[in-house]
């Protein structure tokens, strides 16, 4: 599922970057509010049967039940409650970088509006090789350093793109996209593993809920800051702070680490 949905941050992108090119932004966003009525009415075509629930399954729906069953895990398994904190603040981190690509792109090149689509497209090109490259792994056990590769990865794409001068080469940007996707992607696809190997399957329908949940906070919270700081520092200023913070998470996972 994470390299499905990487593959769309690619070719989506890009599809709308030569359509903006060719014709329009007007254009562009009515070809997307089609392919939206396209998607309701196939949704709506649909006709699902009843779901049967059991008991199980009820248990994993209870908010309550599934909490508990969180905090429960968590405060048994401190390898996993370590690397859920540095991979929530991650997430901070992209959402509020993520976010504030198009101020940033405007205040760099302001004169290629039909910029953003290659770089998301970048960006997705790095998270599906880094989400292959750790496919090939097989029998992962210490997860930490790779944790590390994916930080390492933020901290030099955010912190690089946030000292390019204005109307730089397109080469730099895209390359340091690159480097950006590789720690959107490692960060992803270590999320989904470490859960998975982590926490027990007969409860873990519950916890990747609560996490999820947990995941979604974190995300408006990124949002959230991301105008903010903004505002307040510019873009640039920005995206080389998220850089030296995203530097200091790695160091924090080697220092963690060691404490295990």
């Amino acid at each position: 599922m994470s390299i499905s949905f990487q593959l769309c941050r690619i070719i989506g992108p890009m599809i709308g970057a030569v359509i903006i090119a060719i014709f329009s932004a007007k254009i562009c966003l009515w070809i997307n509010a089609f392919s939206f009525f396209i998607s309701v009415l196939i949704l709506w075509s649909l006709k699902l049967p009843e779901p049967k629930l059991s008991k199980r399954d009820l248990e994993d729906l209870n908010l309550r039940a599934s909490i508990k069953s969180t905090f429960s895990v968590l405060t048994q398994q401190k390898r996993l409650r370590l690397f859920l904190v540095f991979s929530l603040l991650a997430l901070i981190i992209l959402m509020i970088c993520e976010s504030q690509m198009v101020i940033l792109l405007k205040s760099l090149y302001p004169s290629r509006p039909n910029l953003l689509g290659y770089v998301i497209g970048t960006s997705g090109v790095g998270a599906i090789l880094m989400g292959l490259i750790l496919g090939k792994i097989k029998n992962l056990k210490n997860y930490f350093p790779l944790l590390a590769l994916s930080l390492i990865s933020m901290a030099l794409g955010y912190g690089l793109v946030g000292l390019i001068p204005m109307n730089a080469s397109l080469i730099y940007l895209l390359l340091i996209s690159l480097i950006q996707g590789f720690g959107f992607g490692g960060i992803l696809v270590l999320y989904s593993y470490v859960i998975k190997r982590e926490v027990p399957e007969k409860i873990l329908g519950r916890v990747y809920g609560t996490l999820g949940m947990f995941q979604s906070i974190m995300l408006l919270i990124g949002s959230a800051l991301g105008g903010f700081l903004v505002s307040g520092m510019g873009a640039s200023h920005t995206y080389f702070l998220m850089g030296c913070v995203a530097l200091v998470l790695t160091l924090g996972v080697f220092i963690k680490r060691r404490c295990l």
